[in-house]
């Protein structure tokens, strides 16, 4: 849950707590009554700039490249002397340039960043990022990348990349 998430749902529990306690004939003092009214307005403002945000960079004229899924019939991935298995990158490789393949187990889509999570295991295991592909490998897909190999705060690697090729 993300920070505007959260103002949300505290927004909305104030909602409910003032109504529950307006039907019970309890009174708030009115500085607490107006310092939940601010609350609960800006709860609404951040919410509605956060999806007015995410609805104009969606439909936003700058990038030409709109992603579209794309199937492939080769879900075995062949084996490149220069490109390792996706199974085969390791936390001690970060920073190294180097080219991964493999069979895409799963994809999410990030809409509010608008950015896709490659994983070919599990999501404790390695994975490939993308904000800027023109097509996006379905699952099931062997694709490859090449780019540099970074780790997240759990340390578990993972690559930024720009472009794929099927295998």
């Amino acid at each position: 849950m993300n920070f505007l998430e959260s103002v949300g749902l505290l927004a909305i529990l104030i909602v409910v707590y003032v109504g529950y306690l307006s039907q019970n004939k309890v009174r708030l003092p009115s500085r607490l009554e107006g310092a939940l009214i601010l609350l609960v307005l800006f709860a609404a403002y951040m919410i509605i700039a956060n999806t007015w945000s995410a609805a104009v960079s969606f439909f936003s004229p700058s990038s030409t490249n709109t992603p579209t899924p794309t199937s492939t019939n080769t879900p075995t991935p062949t084996s490149t002397p220069s490109c390792l298995l996706w199974s085969k990158v390791t936390p001690s490789m970060e920073g190294q340039t180097v080219c991964v393949h493999g069979v895409i187990k799963e994809y999410k889509e990030k809409v509010g960043n608008f950015y896709f999570n490659f994983y070919f295991g599990t999501n404790e295991q390695f994975y490939l990022v993308s904000n800027n592909l023109s097509s996006i490998p379905l699952k099931g897909s062997c694709m490859s990348s090449t780019g540099r190999v970074q780790l997240t705060a759990e340390n578990i690697p993972f690559m930024e990349i720009t472009s794929f090729q099927f295998c």
